[in-house]
């Protein structure tokens, strides 16, 4: 609370012209606060093995050596 004791006792120095400049950054800086808030990116949810049965299906040959690699399998 001290710092907020220096602003207000600077800020009673000033004139009312300055100490509406002054507001004016104040909202300005909240402002930026609250965009930079609204965008940041939100915590990825864990994923769950099996979210989705049903989807997505292998072959019955998943696992079955490639035509395309005999050359290399020999």
């Amino acid at each position: 609370m001290l710092t907020e004791k220096q602003i207000y006792a600077q800020l009673y120095q000033l004139p009312e012209h300055s100490q509406a400049e002054v507001l004016h950054y104040i909202q300005f800086l909240v402002s930026q606060q609250t965009h930079h808030l609204a965008h940041a990116s939100p915590k990825p949810k864990k994923r769950k093995f099996g979210s989705v049965p049903g989807k997505y299906q292998l072959a019955a040959d998943f696992d079955a050596p490639l035509e395309d690699f005999q050359d290399y399998l020999s």
